[in-house]
């Protein structure tokens, strides 16, 4: 449902085209200005072919980017749209704590990363990503047909589409027992995503959000450490807008779903990436996933 009043599914580039030219023909727009959305803020998904078949019958029609008109409109998810991602949300966890069952020195990653798309699909995922590294030499990576070593600490991501709409959640393992240097680490991230969480309230912007989780981990002495991105929206693609960083001046706004991880690595001891999708409400933000306090 949407302000629209002329939205058809066409199946197809060939369809989209067709279609594309019949609506601008019965609106009488061959010479206005043609809005295009096509893909997010991350990549541009329009191939240029596509572009070519619909310029060329319209000589005279401007082509100008419209994705933040759709950007805007999906910041705020209605009461159904809540409901889809909190279900998706229980489908990464279920899938997450599939793949800590199957985590096990000699087991390849192939493996772990299997148990954990089959209980998604099995919840009703139509699409997911996984991914999966020894966090004491890299941060993230696709799985590898690499057994997974003892004493080892592992990072895993995992994130689902179910009923459309994408959740996330960042976690890490330990095959042994855990170095007291590996857990503090773990805790300094973990409460880095805290202070996110608590930070993205109404009234606060994303830099507030992103500040906050700064803040902890400069106070840990663990700043020169911070790897990947502090985190980003969710909803209908993934990532979604906003970005969160410490130069983003968007408000927080009831109805927002973000995802906050803080990322801590450092080179043979280990890595820490923690958090997860969470609904910012009129009071309070809800974590949508269930996220250990220590590792």
């Amino acid at each position: 449902m949407s302000w629209m009043d002329d939205i058809r599914a066409s199946g197809d580039w060939a369809g989209f085209v067709r279609d594309c030219k019949v609506i601008l023909a019965e609106h009488d727009a061959v010479h206005g200005r043609v809005g295009l959305i096509s893909g997010d803020f991350v990549v541009n998904e329009m191939p240029y072919t596509l572009y070519q078949h619909l310029a060329d019958p319209l000589p005279q029609a401007e082509f100008v980017p419209a994705l933040s008109i759709f950007e805007k409109a999906g910041l705020r998810k209605s009461p159904t749209e809540r409901a889809l991602m909190e279900y998706s949300a229980r489908v990464a966890d279920a899938a997450v704590e599939a793949a800590a069952e199957a985590l096990a020195p000699g087991r390849s990653e192939y493996k772990v990363a299997a148990a954990a798309e089959g209980t998604a699909r099995a919840l009703g995922a139509e699409d997911f990503l996984c991914v999966i590294a020894p966090g004491s030499e890299e941060f993230v990576g696709p799985p590898e047909d690499r057994p997974i070593g003892p004493e080892e600490i592992v990072v895993l991501e995992f994130a689902a589409q179910v009923g459309g709409y994408w959740t996330q959640v960042a976690r890490v393992f330990h095959t042994g027992t855990p170095t007291t240097e590996q857990r503090e680490m773990y805790e300094v991230a973990h409460q880095g995503y805290l202070a996110g969480v608590e930070a993205a309230r109404p009234g606060n912007t994303v830099a507030d959000v992103a500040g906050g989780e700064l803040a902890v981990l400069e106070e840990a002495g663990c700043l020169e450490w911070r790897e990947y991105d502090l985190g980003h929206g969710d909803g209908l693609d993934h990532p979604e807008v906003p970005a969160i960083t410490p130069t983003s001046g968007m408000p927080i706004e009831p109805g927002m779903i973000l995802c906050i991880h803080p990322g801590l690595r450092k080179q043979g001891v280990g890595g820490a990436f923690v958090g997860g999708t969470v609904l910012v409400g009129e009071g309070k933000t809800v974590p949508l996933h269930q996220i250990p306090e220590a590792l």
